[in-house]
């Protein structure tokens, strides 16, 4: 496990490793081709807020620790703080 992903809860990176072999073995745009496997690794990295990585973070993962693009990254990224964001918009405020 990379440094970064043991920021994750088990769950989130168990799902983030789906998203990443998925694009390594097809280099498909993970936002298209694995979309399911995206929106559980958004609801399981939400789940935990003391482990959540920020948008940065995650775009440091996936270009440093993984070689992805950076284009792809940051897409990803943005999409994943705007998850977050509207996620927390959407929890119960107590």
């Amino acid at each position: 496990m990379r440094s970064t992903e043991k920021r994750l809860p088990p769950k989130a990176a168990e799902l983030f490793q789906r998203i990443h072999l998925a694009h390594r073995n097809r280099g498909s745009n993970p936002l298209i081709s694995e979309r399911l496997t995206w929106f559980e690794f958004l609801r399981a990295a939400h789940a935990s807020s003391n482990l959540r990585l920020t948008g940065g973070e995650l775009y440091v993962l996936l270009t440093e620790e993984y070689g992805w693009r950076n284009d792809l990254a940051q897409s990803l990224a943005a999409e994943y703080d705007f998850a977050m964001e509207f996620m927390d918009f959407l929890a119960p405020h107590g």
